[in-house]
Formats: C-alpha cells, sequence, structure tokens
C-alpha cells in the first residue's frame, strides 16, 4: 500500500494558497524569488528529507519544488532524475486543493490514475 501526505506551507507571514489565479501568480514569485528552481539536489535537502522520516515516522520523504510546469526533487528518489512533468506528480493534485491531502493508497485514488 502506497501513502502519501502533502502539507501546504506559507510563505513568510502570509499563508499563500496554492489555487490557480492571482494566488498562484504569487506562489510562483515566491518560488522564483529563491533561486533554486532548476538547481541541483543539496545535502540541506537531504538532511530535511532525513529528519521529516524520523519525525513522521513514514519511510519515505522528499523535498519537492513546484512550478507552474515543473516538479523539481530537490531529494531524487529516482537515481538521475530531478525534473517530471507537474500534471504526474502528487503535488499538482496538491495545489488544486486548499486543505492538507491524504491519501491512503493511491493505487485506490483516481486522482492518481
Amino acid at each position: 500500500m502506497r501513502q502519501a501526505w502533502v502539507r501546504h506551507i506559507g510563505v513568510g507571514e502570509e499563508q499563500v494558497s496554492l489555487k490557480s489565479g492571482r494566488d498562484e501568480e504569487q506562489r510562483l514569485k515566491a518560488l522564483a524569488s529563491l533561486g533554486l528552481v532548476g538547481a541541483d539536489p543539496e545535502e540541506r535537502f537531504e538532511r530535511i528529507a532525513r529528519a521529516a522520516k524520523v519525525i513522521f515516522s513514514v519511510p519515505e520523504a522528499e523535498v519537492n519544488l513546484l512550478d507552474d510546469r515543473h516538479l523539481f526533487a530537490m531529494t531524487p528518489q529516482v537515481p538521475g532524475r530531478t525534473v517530471w512533468d507537474r500534471v504526474d506528480t502528487f503535488c499538482d493534485v496538491a495545489v488544486d486543493d486548499d486543505q492538507l491531502t491524504v491519501t491512503p493508497d493511491a493505487t485506490a485514488d483516481p486522482r492518481f490514475d
């Protein structure tokens, strides 16, 4: 059984909605301002992923960045592959909803067909 939890994180003091329109534009601007889109994976992100695995008692944790077309894996699980089409990701589903996304079994969830 495959499980996934995605939590939306605020930028600064303002919680940015991850829906389309103006809020999505703000999220994308905030992401661009970090200067990390397209960057190579770094050990600092691996440390965050390892900490998340311990804190949440889960077998896998990832740090990903999502722009308007791609997911950039900052802690890639597939060796050599760091860029994915956004539409093929859990993150794309999560940005369509402003609530916590919980998927107990991705194989049984039609959003992930």
